[in-house]
């Protein structure tokens, strides 16, 4: 849950990114501490299986007088269903990172699954959830109409 430190007027959320290995998870949190037009960012963080990263929006400096900060974590390859329940627990919002290309489906298929499942049971239906399908180009256009599928 979102936490607010009255004390140093400072609101932080966490994103966590899910899905499948070599989806681009990690690729993501690289492009955003790269990337300070949008956003400046501390060091990149590896800790045993977690990548994180605290990113502050540039254009919104500040909310309601108060500094906002977002901590993006993501796990390194395909996360357990024990992981995923950990993980979510912690989250505000959830981006599951899938492979679109036609040789992942069968990968894809078991994340999305484990995804669903960690959120039904840890009640989670208030976490909102993007999904964020990687490596478009290298499927045809019917491809992507089976994914919007397979996501649903």
């Amino acid at each position: 849950m979102a936490q607010l430190d009255v004390r140093e007027r400072r609101m932080e959320t966490t994103i966590a990114y899910v899905g499948t290995k070599l989806s681009g998870k990690a690729t993501n949190l690289h492009q955003l501490k790269a990337d300070s037009t949008h956003g400046r960012s501390a060091d990149l963080l590896i800790e045993d299986d977690t990548l994180s990263l605290e990113w502050r929006p540039r254009r919104l400096d500040r909310f309601d007088d108060c500094d906002v900060a977002v901590k993006l974590v993501a796990a390194k390859g395909a996360p357990s269903a024990e992981r995923l329940d950990e993980i979510f627990g912690r989250a505000d919002g959830v981006v599951v990172v899938v492979d679109a290309a036609p040789s992942a489906r069968d990968e894809r298929s078991r994340a999305l699954a484990l995804v669903r499942d960690a959120l039904e049971k840890t009640d989670a239906r208030s976490i909102p959830v993007v999904v964020q399908a990687n490596k478009v180009d290298l499927a045809d256009d019917t491809m992507v109409e089976s994914l919007a599928g397979e996501v649903e």
